[in-house]
């Protein structure tokens, strides 16, 4: 049987889909080494991320399923790509699937992938899938740094 890589709104109106996405969305944030954020340094409570969620902070927001949920991808309103794949599901090919899946759907011209100058698995991925280097920034007061790839 073949797998099917699916995106699936986080902001689905089924109360207990919604719920299953909070809980899989924290359990990736729980995953994301120091190295790779470049928006907070320190575990949000889940009532915060569940606060955070509610609040739509992105333009749209998707689980990847393929059998079963394996990662989430989103867009802001300024057009920045985040990705996040699971660790029992990385090096599989299916990061580049999903991102693949997500350009596909349009939902702008030009993607921005701000990036951890220090993750530089992220910075290959994004190279390797069309992405070029844009700029180079500091983030938020808090110290941290970014590189930005661009794919228009």
């Amino acid at each position: 049987m073949e797998n099917t890589m699916m995106l699936l709104s986080v902001y689905d109106n089924d109360l207990r889909t919604y719920g299953e996405h909070l809980l899989f969305l924290y359990r990736i944030l729980g995953e994301r080494k120091p190295h790779q954020a470049i928006s907070h340094r320190k575990m949000p409570t889940f009532e915060q991320h569940r606060e955070f969620v509610s609040r739509r902070p992105y333009k749209e927001w998707l689980i990847a399923y393929n059998n079963g949920k394996v990662g989430s991808v989103y867009l802001s309103e300024q057009d920045e790509i985040g990705l996040f794949v699971l660790e029992e599901h990385q090096n599989k090919g299916l990061g580049g699937e999903i991102l693949d899946c997500f350009l596909s759907s349009g939902l702008s011209n030009v993607y921005y992938a701000n990036i951890n100058p220090l993750n530089y698995k992220s910075i290959n991925f994004f190279k390797k899938h069309g992405f070029e280097w844009h700029k180079d920034k500091s983030v938020n007061r808090l110290d941290i740094s970014q590189v930005t790839y661009i794919k228009a």
